[in-house]
C-alpha cells in the first residue's frame, strides 16, 4: 500500500514539476524511493523522463515559442481570409468585365443595325425624292 501511494505521488509530481528547484527536489525524492526499493529502476527512469519533459515544456523558451507559433497562426488565418476576400473581389470584377464586354458587343450590334436601317431609309427617301424632284424639274425647266 505504501509503495502504491509513493508511486502515485511520484507520478503526479513528475507531471507537475515546472521549475528547476521542484525538478531537483523531485529527483532527490526519486533517488530515495529507488534506494528504499519503493520503485524499480525502470519506473524511476520513466518518472525522471516524465519530469524532464514536463519541466522542458514549461520553460520560458517553449512558452515563447508557443506564443510566436500562435501569433503566426493568427496572422496566417487573417492572410487566408484576406486572400479569400481578394479572390471574391477578383471574381466579381471578372463578372463585371464580362457584362461590360457583352453590353459593348450588344451596343455595337445595335449601332450597326441602326446604321444599315438609316442607309436603307436614306436610299428609299432619295428614290422617292428623286422621282418627285425629276417631275418638278421637268415642269419648271423645259429640257427640250
Amino acid at each position: 500500500d505504501r509503495k502504491r501511494f509513493i508511486k502515485a505521488g511520484l507520478d503526479e509530481a513528475a507531471n507537475t514539476t515546472a521549475c528547476t528547484k521542484s525538478t531537483a527536489t523531485f529527483k532527490l525524492i526519486l533517488k530515495k524511493a529507488q534506494a528504499d526499493s519503493l520503485i524499480t529502476e525502470f519506473e524511476g527512469l520513466e518518472l525522471d523522463r516524465e519530469a524532464e519533459v514536463t519541466h522542458t515544456s514549461h520553460s520560458r523558451f517553449i512558452k515563447d515559442m508557443w506564443a510566436h507559433i500562435n501569433a503566426n497562426t493568427a496572422r496566417i488565418d487573417r492572410l487566408e481570409i484576406a486572400v479569400d476576400n481578394l479572390n471574391d473581389n477578383v471574381q466579381g470584377l471578372h463578372t463585371a468585365v464580362n457584362r461590360i464586354r457583352n453590353a459593348m458587343i450588344h451596343r455595337r450590334k445595335v449601332e450597326n443595325s441602326m446604321f444599315f436601317m438609316n442607309v436603307v431609309f436614306s436610299v428609299l427617301a432619295m428614290g422617292a425624292i428623286s422621282n418627285n424632284v425629276t417631275k418638278f424639274m421637268s415642269q419648271v425647266v423645259d429640257f427640250g
